[in-house]
């Protein structure tokens, strides 16, 4: 288990300084030059043009937040104090699976959260959650061969890591499931992590207009 938590801390951080970084100012005038219209002309406002687009710009989604009636109060319940408020200061809805997870641990950052957690037998789950799209001009609407919670996903191994990710409410999420081997239950198939996907329970975020404690 030690690598998924070195991974996910090093995915936290990363997330962390790619959501903070915010693009160059633009080069100031040089002093002393003032344009300013002849005096026979009258002055006209000029539509602003937008720079060229770069491929990979991070751009901020628009989240679509449910209300609190949505709030699973029998998962929240199950968090400790510190994780709750973690929970609540996420700037995306965070979604907890409905089965209990030990050792939970989230992280926050300004338009993402990872909530990582432990099933019984020592399976890790990480679920994360991300404000942020990258723009690629061109590219056009991606296709996804999966269906996740009712939205186009992807299920997919990686280093015997298994991955499910997919948009939902305009939040791009992500859930990994890791075993102490491929081949050890749950991680033998796709089947157990797409049953953690579909049981995922809303427990809170920053922008639910009540939370119910």
């Amino acid at each position: 288990m030690y690598r998924t938590q070195t991974r996910w801390w090093i995915a936290s951080a990363a997330l962390g300084l790619w959501a903070g970084c915010d693009a160059a100012p633009p080069a100031s005038p040089r002093a002393g030059v003032v344009a300013e219209p002849a005096a026979d002309e009258p002055a006209v406002a000029t539509k602003p043009k937008r720079g060229p687009v770069i491929g990979g710009e991070p751009i901020e989604r628009e989240i679509d937040w449910p209300s609190a009636d949505a709030l699973d109060l029998e998962a929240r319940a199950r968090l400790d104090g510190d994780v709750l408020e973690a929970v609540d200061r996420a700037p995306v809805p965070v979604l907890l699976p409905s089965a209990p997870l030990e050792h939970v641990l989230v992280v926050t950052g300004e338009r993402w959260f990872s909530l990582r957690g432990e099933q019984p037998g020592g399976v890790t789950v990480v679920v994360t959650g991300s404000g942020l799209a990258t723009h690629y001009p061109g590219s056009g609407a991606a296709r996804f061969p999966d269906t996740l919670r009712g939205h186009e996903g992807v299920v997919s191994i990686n280093e015997g890591i298994r991955h499910a990710s997919w948009i939902e409410r305009g939040a791009a999420y992500s859930l990994e499931l890791e075993c102490a081997s491929p081949e050890a239950s749950p991680c033998d198939s796709d089947q157990p992590l797409r049953a953690l996907v579909e049981g995922l329970a809303f427990v809170g975020g920053a922008a639910v207009e009540e939370v119910v404690q």
